[in-house]
């Protein structure tokens, strides 16, 4: 489950990061034609002053609001650009954000499952060398050596002392129900004797009168 889930993080990160680098490419750009747009909107100023200081004829009249026009819409995209260019750096800012935390918590679920690892294998380790240090201390016999590796197997594996404990929790069970079933015959014999010798002796005194 641990390592399923850190898979998902690893994904997540890198799909971040994707979309964190298009973002930075896009206000890359978008600065580019800000920038563009604000030299266009200089010679456009440039270009109306130098209208408005002319002496205006008759067919230069026509030129003024249609500069004028344009100088507005380049206004008016500047500002727009201004404000897309901010929001995309806004948005960079909360990816990042973003990441770092996911990457905070994948080094946090790293670390949780080497703690957890080790600390099975610590217990494996204690266990095991605490039977070989009772192996070494003196002379088995074929008996003491058969319980030690039978003790050994059943400790090698979390899924071994799983299946010793199972078998330990039916084999208690069997021995229950075993032990139920000879109390109730043992019960129901009592007292099928108890009702043979009630029956016995009224039989007995309805014959003989005592």
């Amino acid at each position: 489950m641990w390592q399923s889930r850190t898979e998902e993080q690893e994904k997540e990160i890198f799909a971040l990061k994707e979309v964190s680098e298009k973002n930075d490419r896009l206000v890359v750009q978008l600065e580019r034609d800000l920038a563009n747009a604000v030299q266009d909107l200089g010679r456009t100023g440039e270009l109306s002053t130098s209208i408005e200081t002319t002496p205006i004829q008759n067919s230069d009249t026509s030129l003024l609001p249609i500069l004028s026009s344009q100088r507005h819409r380049l206004h008016e995209r500047v500002t727009n650009l201004e404000q897309t260019v901010s929001c995309e750096k806004a948005k960079n800012l909360s990816l990042e954000s973003e990441i770092e935390k996911v990457r905070a918590e994948n080094i946090k679920m790293v670390e949780r499952i080497r703690f957890l690892q080790s600390t099975d294998q610590k217990s494996y380790n204690v266990e095991v060398g605490y039977l070989n240090e009772f192996g070494n201390s003196k002379k088995m016999t074929a008996h003491d050596k058969v319980t030690l590796n039978i003790g050994k197997t059943i400790l090698a594996s979390p899924r071994s002392r799983s299946v010793f404990f199972s078998y330990l929790l039916i084999l208690h069970v069997l021995i229950m129900l075993v032990l139920y079933n000879f109390a109730f015959n043992q019960s129901v014999m009592r007292d099928a004797e108890t009702e043979c010798e009630y029956k016995f002796h009224q039989h007995m005194l309805d014959k003989h009168g005592h």
